[in-house]
């Protein structure tokens, strides 16, 4: 037998006696040959075997025993674009042999021939009739069985295999294939001759058409899911729906319909690659590309890219779109190493359309077509074993100078030079004239990373990048879609993130054409621990934590979208912004994902049942108070054998940082300020997370308010106690300080003198202390106006001589008035009488609010009036009230409540029907329309108010401790910060710390209630019990709880009962199957 093999002359009777012992069956002599060391069990025979013994076996009934010998000796693929073992044993019908190539993992269970055929296709177009058809079931069953195999992939025509089956082989082909993976079929994506599988099954075979697994259009029919409309557009071919879906946002502006989205069973692909598949589907691709498809994607299960689907099936038009894009990365390869050029050279150009997409490829100016794939075959190799001579000549003529024709070995033997010389001798005029090249065009680092990054080859990218990683040179690269850096966080590569952090990769760089900082895509894809990497940097690397895309959402947002407690919890404690607004004016944090993370925070006691004594409810405030993370600036050393007063003195270029807890003392009620000052979260403040925390924080802060209030009520009483001794002694004209310099002012007024002297002071150095401590947030504040009014007139009442008695009087009248409306607002602060000045304060507002503008229309009556009556005289005894324009509108506003006195005040008679006329109008806009308008909206903002009465008493106890708090870490702070009073800080800490329920030093923000103990709250780093939960909160928590629970029971409920529909839907299938046999055998 002619043979062109590696064995030498002498060997060849025992290659001979091997061959005849597989054609014999005889296994014995056959392992005895195989283990010869002269023996080579990939030799290949001539003719007429034309095939090595693997191949050979597979091709015979009978033979898989000789198979598994020779699968411990050689590979299971041998093949490029020849059939391979696998596509022999499935075109035979040889089950045994095919269920040992299945089971080794080497094989390429999706192999393609040089027309693009599967195991699956040869099984459908060999597929008999009769008797043998059990074989061939067997072997389809195999091979649908397998988890890797890909049962829609079409040939290089468009026939999937069902749908050759159902042109060549039968009905009950296409039955077996309906009873083996009727689920995984799509039968409507690949067109064959422009017709899809299901148009060719329901063309020959009509009575198929109910035993067909449904079309993706009638599985959507019905919902309302873009995604699943979206494929299905592409098939139907609907351009513009397509593009509508497209362009199409949610209210967050967040695309609806992802291009990148990967399908599963039966499509298993993305849009991008079902067009790049179908000829004519140009405008699809660039709608794709427009909507921010990746032309780099790689199919999970194909490992291809959509450049490799088009030059796989020649679709020129998809193929110049996808290498005209400027992120399209020409030389990407698949799993197996080959790129576009060596598809394209593994087809036999036959059509136009061949020969332009090799031409386009060949003229791009990045294409490397000299890259080998995984068994070292190179584009214009895979070409000359194609027997593609066209491909051949076309390479030779184009890039004959830049092709490596030496260094490149078929088998370790023959150079591509020898193998073009000896298959296509015609062609040598066309090789290089020189006897070796000298141009070995070799792969790049940069598109080596590239490939790695794509391939998920993480192991290797970091070996390269920690290699060729000079002076940071690669880190910042990309393949024009993305940085390395944004592509690791889009796909959760962990390893490749830390290693390019740790290689100093920009943690903020983005690319013209995509503006995704990496720790927003890392959000946006929840991979929480990618995240971590980012915010775990030291602070030089100047991370920017509330970077935004083009949108204005920012990390935060996205991780609160998605329910990510962990995610939110650590970008709050590392200093992420809660009111930035993306540009749909949406915070960070919207009241729906609030309400889900707070919902998060509440949890059962899994030890023990509800009954025990035990029995324990987590309240889990973390989301409330998050741990702040030190700062660049704070740079305290670590030592706890040190005092608590003693510094840290840091090197001679930084500076000197107090070692002091309260340097790491958190404000621990921001994020709930922040919530009652939005509208849209209020109704969130009655969540039991929210009301038990604010409970609990009262019990600290109560005593605090206790003493204000309860010198400011003394201040009051002291006050209006002094006036109304003064008033008594009126006729006393003495200057009051000259008095109580002389000592002649009776006690009472002396001790009601210094007392206010004392009280008046505290309020000062109240006031001027929140002043420096936040002058912006100070200034805004009404209230605060009113204090420094109440302080001053206060002043001029005590010690300033007004000689001007009228003025005296004004000046004491209204500081009796401020100090008590003074006295009503901070006894409002409290929770109980909150719901009261919050209705004054809204009424009023309201009335004010509309009598700015209308006073416009009483003005205009009262400068009428003026005109009309200015001369009138009047019969009775008294004044014209109208004779001046001052007292005319004064008069107006007087009558706008009903206080007329028409008979004796308004001298009609003076005038003709003009007046009357007039005061009608006016009673009946300004008296009636009017008062009554103001009336009505007193009421609903009233009712209003007594229907969210529960809210506004929170607002108003969150207003109050945030205050309080405030107050007190700001003292702390800026006493601090003047050394001379730095010892009095440091016994300040102790006061301040107690307001703080969570301490720096308490990782866990969480307590616990013991329903069945009465209440009572332990505090894990507290001892004892020192408060009891209200009940009103426990049983709202419980609540929440409880309909969790009943909506996890739901879930599994319903997903137990959809498994159970699929099980009945393919039980049904089964048995249509089996009833259509059972009739055909009766018929027979």
């Amino acid at each position: 037998m002619a043979g062109d093999g590696q064995e030498t002359p002498q060997d060849k009777s025992l290659q001979d006696q091997l061959l005849d012992a597989l054609l014999q069956g005889e296994l014995q002599d056959f392992r005895r040959l195989l283990a010869h060391p002269r023996v080579n069990p990939n030799h290949r025979y001539g003719k007429p075997h034309f095939g090595t013994c693997l191949e050979l076996a597979c091709r015979q009934r009978g033979r898989h025993e000789f198979v598994r010998e020779l699968l411990s000796k050689v590979k299971p693929n041998i093949n490029k674009i020849f059939p391979e073992p696998l596509h022999y044993a499935a075109g035979r019908g040889n089950a045994g042999a095919l269920e040992l190539l299945l089971h080794d993992k080497r094989t390429r269970v999706n192999a393609q021939d040089s027309a693009g055929r599967t195991a699956l296709h040869y099984v459908a177009k060999s597929f008999p009739a009769g008797e043998e058809s059990a074989d061939y079931e067997r072997c389809l069953a195999l091979l649908l069985a397998h988890p890797d195999v890909d049962a829609n992939r079409a040939n290089h025509k468009g026939f999937t295999p069902i749908h050759e089956a159902a042109l060549q082989a039968g009905k009950h082909a296409v039955q077996a294939f309906l009873l083996h993976a009727k689920q995984d079929l799509d039968l409507d994506s690949a067109r064959g001759h422009g017709r899809t599988a299901r148009q060719a099954i329901v063309e020959r075979f009509p009575e198929l058409k109910n035993s067909l697994p449904e079309n993706q259009k009638d599985i959507t029919c019905g919902r309302r899911d873009p995604q699943s409309r979206l494929i299905v557009e592409l098939q139907e071919r609907n351009l513009e729906n397509f593009c509508q879906l497209l362009l199409q946002v949610d209210t967050e502006g967040s695309i609806v319909a992802d291009p990148n989205y990967q399908y599963g069973k039966p499509i298993n692909a993305t849009c991008l690659e079902l067009a790049s598949k179908e000829q004519d589907s140009e405008e699809f691709i660039k709608a794709l590309l427009r909507a921010g498809a990746d032309p780099n994607v790689v199919n999970p299960l194909t490992e291809k890219s959509p450049i490799h689907v088009a030059s796989e099936n020649a679709n020129a038009g998809a193929l110049k779109i996808l290498i005209d894009h400027k992120t399209t990365n020409i030389n990407s390869t698949d799993s197996h190493g080959r790129t576009a050029l060596h598809y394209i050279a593994s087809r036999r150009i036959g059509e136009d359309r061949d020969q332009d997409c090799l031409s386009m490829l060949l003229a791009h100016p990045d294409v490397n077509i000299n890259i080998a794939d995984n068994d070292g075959v190179t584009p214009i190799l895979s070409a000359a074993l194609a027997d593609n001579k066209a491909c051949v000549e076309t390479m030779l003529k184009l890039k004959a100078e830049f092709l490596d024709l030496h260094n490149v070995k078929l088998n370790g033997e023959k150079t591509v030079w020898n193998v073009i010389t000896e298959i296509y001798p015609d062609l040598s005029h066309l090789l290089p004239n020189y006897s070796y090249s000298v141009y070995a065009l070799q792969p790049t680092v940069h598109s080596q990373l590239i490939q790695h990054l794509h391939k998920r080859q993480t192991k290797e990218f970091i070996e390269k990048i920690t290699l060729h990683n000079r002076e940071n040179e690669y880190v910042n690269d990309g393949d024009g879609s993305y940085t390395f850096l944004q592509y690791a966080c889009k796909h959760g590569l962990h390893d490749v993130v830390e290693i390019l952090l740790k290689n100093g990769a920009d943690p903020n760089q983005t690319l013209e054409n995509n503006r995704w900082p990496p720790i927003v895509i890392s959000c946006s894809r929840r991979h929480h621990n990618i995240l971590m990497l980012f915010l775990n940097l030291p602070s030089n690397r100047k991370l920017d934590i509330d970077a935004t895309d083009m949108k204005g959402n920012t990390a935060l947002h996205y991780a609160a979208k998605h329910g990510d407690l962990n995610s939110v919890l650590a970008l709050l404690s590392h200093g992420a912004n809660i009111e930035v607004k993306n540009i749909f004016d949406k915070p960070p944090l919207p009241a729906k994902a609030v309400e889900n993370l707070l919902n998060q925070c509440l949890k059962a006691d899994g030890k023990h049942y509800p009954e025990e004594d035990d029995y324990k409810v987590l309240f889990d405030y973390e989301i409330l108070v998050p741990n702040k993370i030190q700062t660049s600036t704070e740079k305290v050393t670590k030592n706890d054998d040190l005092p608590l007063t003693e510094l840290t003195v840091e090197d001679e270029c930084e500076i000197v940082i107090p070692k002091s807890s309260f340097c790491q003392l958190n404000a621990e009620m921001e994020f709930l300020f922040y919530l009652s000052k939005s509208e849209e979260h209020r109704y969130l403040l009655k969540h039991p997370i929210i009301t038990s925390f604010l409970l609990l924080k009262w019990y600290r802060v109560r005593f605090s308010f206790y003493v204000n209030l309860m010198f400011y009520t003394l201040y009051v009483i002291f006050l209006n106690a002094y006036i109304l001794v003064e008033v008594e002694n009126a006729e006393n004209d003495q200057d009051l300080l000259m008095n109580l310099a002389n000592g002649s002012l009776p006690v009472r007024t002396q001790f009601l003198l210094i007392s206010l002297t004392i009280l008046l002071s505290y309020l000062l150095i109240r006031e001027l202390v929140q002043f420096i401590m936040c002058p912006g947030q100070y200034i805004k504040n009404a209230e605060n106006l009113l204090d420094w009014s109440l302080i001053i007139l206060t002043s001029l009442t005590l010690f300033v001589k007004i000689s001007n008695s009228d003025w005296r009087k004004s000046v004491t009248v209204m500081t009796v008035l401020l100090s008590w409306a003074e006295l009503v607002l901070v006894t409002g602060r409290l929770p109980r009488l909150s719901r009261n000045i919050q209705m004054l304060k809204t009424v009023s507002w309201t009335f004010l609010r509309f009598l700015i503008w209308y006073s416009l229309l009483i003005i205009s009556f009262g400068i009428s009036f003026y005109t009309l009556f200015h001369d009138a005289r009047v019969d009775k005894e008294g004044e014209n009230i109208f004779e001046d324009l001052g007292r005319a509108l004064f008069k107006t506003f007087i009558m706008m409540t009903g206080e007329f006195n028409s008979d004796d005040k308004i001298p009609f008679k003076s005038t003709n029907v003009t007046g009357h006329i007039l005061f009608m109008l006016f009673v009946f806009l300004i008296a009636i329309v009017l008062l009554n308008l103001l009336t009505g909206l007193a009421v609903s903002d009233t009712q209003a108010i007594q229907n969210n009465a529960d809210i506004l008493s929170v607002i108003s106890r969150i207003r109050l401790v945030y205050e309080i708090e405030s107050m007190m870490l700001g003292w702390h702070h800026k006493i601090f910060l003047l050394g001379i009073f730095r010892p009095f800080a440091y016994r300040l800490e102790n006061w301040v710390k107690a307001i703080s329920l969570f301490p720096p030093s308490v990782h866990s923000k969480h307590v616990c209630v013991l329903p069945n103990k009465g209440n009572n709250i332990i505090t894990p780093h507290e001892d004892g019990v020192k408060c009891k939960m209200d009940v009103e909160i426990l049983g709202a928590a419980m609540n929440i709880i409880g309909s969790r629970n009943r909506a996890t029971d739901i879930d599994l409920i319903k997903n137990r009962l959809d498994a159970i529909e699929k099980c009945q839907s393919a039980n049904s299938q089964i048995l249509n199957v089996i009833l259509t046999k059972l009739d055909e055998i009766q018929t027979k």
